[in-house]
């Protein structure tokens, strides 16, 4: 007799009446964080079960130390941890039987360096215009989410983005700016594209200015202590250095009334201050 093929549901996923969200935080600029804030901002329905084993709440909702201890029916876990720690995490999703997750970590952690470069500098740039640093900041963490799913395929680049940040509990407006630093790529269909917003500006020049920042310390040794903006504009106008950081974009930043030397300052001082966490001096 034939057997008959196991049909998977994936109402748990899209439909969920629980989430518990593996990594939760009470700290701004945190993934974790946003992730609460964001179900939170949308009304989600469901129940939210942040899991942290050093905070008893967050965001003013009981935590849990381990999925295993919270004693609930979980439909989905969102899992916002460091990656050597996701398959532990996933086993006690199976001792919960738990039945969907979604790995945050995969896309974030591709951010790595360049993430936390752009974060530091958006930070800044929201600092200069008075506007929510916290948000500019994960915006610039963020921006790159499924490089790490797309980049045997640049043309699939963001494409798979607002998948990801829609689950994680992101908004449209969100989504839609990070998806806007590709407008001009042959990727994800936005080659013909453009800018419209100040805030996108904002991201895609930063974003670019992040690659020759990178480049010019590389060249000094990898230093950027030392770093002056003098030296950094002529490399800006060496259209020969680092020839893949389009000096237009990188101009783009005037539309929201910062000048270059203003910008090189704000970026530099951005990278130097996590300069030993992304392996400069």
């Amino acid at each position: 007799m034939e057997k008959k093929p196991n049909h998977i549901s994936f109402e748990k996923l899209f439909n969920p009446k629980s989430v518990a969200i593996v990594g939760a935080s009470n700290t701004p600029g945190k993934v974790g964080y946003a992730i609460v804030k964001n179900l939170l901002d949308a009304k989600y329905q469901g129940e939210i079960i942040p899991i942290n084993n050093h905070e008893k709440t967050i965001q003013g909702i009981t935590a849990y130390p381990s999925i295993t201890k919270t004693g609930k029916n979980i439909d989905t876990a969102i899992i916002a941890v460091p990656a050597q720690f996701v398959l532990e995490v996933l086993r006690e999703c199976a001792h919960k039987k738990i039945k969907s997750a979604i790995i945050i970590t995969a896309g974030f952690g591709e951010t790595g360096v360049q993430g936390k470069k752009l974060e530091e500098k958006m930070k800044k740039l929201a600092e200069k215009l008075g506007e929510n640093i916290e948000y500019y900041g994960m915006l610039g963490l963020l921006h790159d989410v499924d490089w790490s799913l797309t980049k045997e395929n640049t043309k699939e680049h963001l494409t798979k983005a607002p998948e990801i940040l829609k689950k994680a509990g992101f908004d449209q407006k969100f989504i839609d700016i990070i998806v806007s630093h590709g407008y001009g790529f042959d990727c994800a269909g936005l080659e013909d594209k453009k800018r419209t917003h100040k805030i996108e500006h904002a991201l895609a020049a930063s974003e670019t200015l992040t690659g020759l920042i990178h480049a010019y310390a590389l060249m000094r040794g990898k230093r950027i202590s030392d770093m002056e903006v003098s030296g950094l504009k002529k490399k800006f106008k060496d259209k020969a250095f680092a020839a893949g950081c389009d000096r237009e974009i990188i101009k783009e930043i005037e539309n929201i009334g910062i000048t270059l030397d203003e910008f090189f300052q704000i970026a530099i001082e951005g990278i130097k201050n996590i300069k030993e966490h992304i392996g400069l001096s």
